[in-house]
């Protein structure tokens, strides 16, 4: 070999050991990563999908989009996904604050899931399931999370952008099946989008302690916030910010808990196109529970409206 190729060799391994780095910082092996961990776990996972608000609105980039969906005969398909927003902070934790003031109940954590018209309907008639409530995906800490930042990060508040960004691209993504239903029909197609920040780096839960009269600082696999800082979603927004070491176990019980919520969501389901039909609210059956909104979900109104219009 000449010395010519051995210094072209040489300069090439060193570019991409330099980009292997880059790419590294920018987080693009964690989405890869994400996406494999997903798919393990049975979801249909991809990355790079492009979601848009509105027509005068720019697209929206998810880096993961993990997605199960149930066939419901008769009545249409249901869907759960989770909306995954990742970042590479492997110098700098993410350090995320909690407090007992930040806490809803569970049955409005599973009534103000970001959710399709259809979905919202679903989930607002399921609200008061204990089972749902049993559940790590409609689960309410002690403390829940209220905010965070970048540990050692005098710039940009990359929390709010994370989270900001997991939050809207699930509104969108839920927004997007509706404008594809034809007008006066009823949806056949209910979705519910679970908005997940996934970070490299180490999680730190930061509360105060009354009895110290200080602020702890607790290292965590993964925090719970029940955020409302969206222009997009008016509710509280439940967001998991979840340390890559732990995405492994988290996947695998959210796995689990999608299975068994898709099956949960298919008798009401069933229900609402009986409903649809008949404008009877006997065919309806609602659990209790204090879900946190008033009324009716936007289409139970609509065929309810529609009904009374005809008679």
């Amino acid at each position: 070999m000449s010395e010519g190729s051995s210094e072209s060799n040489a300069a090439s391994g060193s570019l991409l050991e330099n980009v292997g780095k880059w790419l590294e910082t920018e987080g693009y092996p964690l989405e890869f990563r994400a996406a494999n961990t997903l798919r393990k776990q049975g979801f249909h996972s991809v990355q790079g999908v492009y979601v848009q608000e509105g027509e005068d609105k720019p697209k929206r980039e998810i880096d993961v989009l993990a997605s199960m969906t149930c066939d419901v005969p008769d009545a249409g398909l249901l869907r759960v996904s989770m909306i995954v927003e990742c970042k590479w902070s492997g110098d700098k934790p993410w350090v995320i604050f909690t407090s007992p003031t930040t806490s809803i109940g569970s049955a409005a954590c599973v009534s103000q899931t970001i959710s399709s018209l259809l979905g919202e309907a679903i989930i607002w008639m399921l609200a008061g399931d204990e089972q749902l409530h049993d559940l790590q995906i409609f689960s309410t800490p002690e403390q829940g999370g209220f905010g965070g930042r970048q540990a050692f990060n005098k710039g940009n508040d990359l929390f709010y952008s994370a989270v900001q960004a997991a939050v809207g691209n699930s509104k969108a993504y839920a927004d997007q099946y509706d404008t594809r239903n034809k007008e006066g029909t009823i949806p056949r197609l209910g979705v519910l989008a679970f908005p997940v920040v996934l970070i490299e780096g180490e999680l730190i839960r930061a509360f105060y302690d009354a009895d110290a009269d200080g602020v702890m600082l607790e290292p965590v696999p993964y925090v719970r916030c029940h955020w409302k800082g969206s222009p997009q979603w008016k509710f509280f927004a439940t967001v998991d910010v979840v340390s890559m070491k732990a995405f492994s176990a988290f996947a695998e019980k959210r796995a689990k808990d999608c299975e068994f919520l898709l099956a949960k969501m298919a008798e009401p389901m069933r229900q609402i196109v009986k409903f649809s039909e008949s404008g009877n609210p006997a065919d309806l059956t609602v659990t209790k529970g204090s879900r946190g909104v008033v009324g009716l979900p936007r289409l139970l109104h609509k065929i309810r409206s529609s009904h009374k219009a005809e008679s």
